[in-house]
């Protein structure tokens, strides 16, 4: 058993760093504040609060154009783009939590729980690669837009 107590260094990333600006989305809770005051906040053309009245409509799923995203915070869709495992998980938690907040107690007085909204990204804009023929490895893990029809599909060799 010799050598059991070695001074050994161990640590875990908490995703704390300096070098990022306190007010940066790309911390995970800042970004959630973020998404959850661009749901509240948004106006179309036409005076409209956009997000929150779709919100208040169905309860479990919110559209996001995400042209209106990065109007309100290009950083913000950048980052939804670039990792998108990440920043989507974020804001399904904004939605949940802009809805809950929303939501009025019941007529017997409890309050409203807490559920779980789908949000769906669309863009009339396209990005990435133009065909499928040109997505590679550098597009894995990002959001991209292709246009066409799916015909048939198989699994990867």
């Amino acid at each position: 058993m010799a050598g059991w107590d070695e001074g050994q260094v161990f640590f875990s990333d908490q995703r704390y760093t300096a070098e990022i600006d306190s007010d940066s989305p790309a911390v995970g809770h800042i970004a959630e504040r973020r998404f959850a005051e661009f749901l509240r906040t948004f106006r179309s053309e036409d005076d409209a609060f956009v997000y929150r009245d779709q919100l208040l409509r169905n309860k479990n799923r919110l559209r996001i154009k995400l042209e209106h995203l990065r109007a309100f915070d290009d950083e913000l869709g950048d980052l939804l783009v670039q990792k998108p495992a990440e920043y989507l998980a974020l804001l399904e938690m904004a939605a949940s939590t802009v809805l809950l907040s929303l939501q009025a107690a019941t007529d017997e007085g409890e309050a409203p729980v807490q559920q779980e909204v789908q949000v769906f990204l669309y863009s009339e804009t396209p990005f990435g690669p133009k065909t499928l023929r040109e997505l590679s490895s550098e597009h894995v893990s990002r959001l991209v837009t292709i246009s066409g029809i799916v015909t048939a599909a198989g699994k990867p060799r």
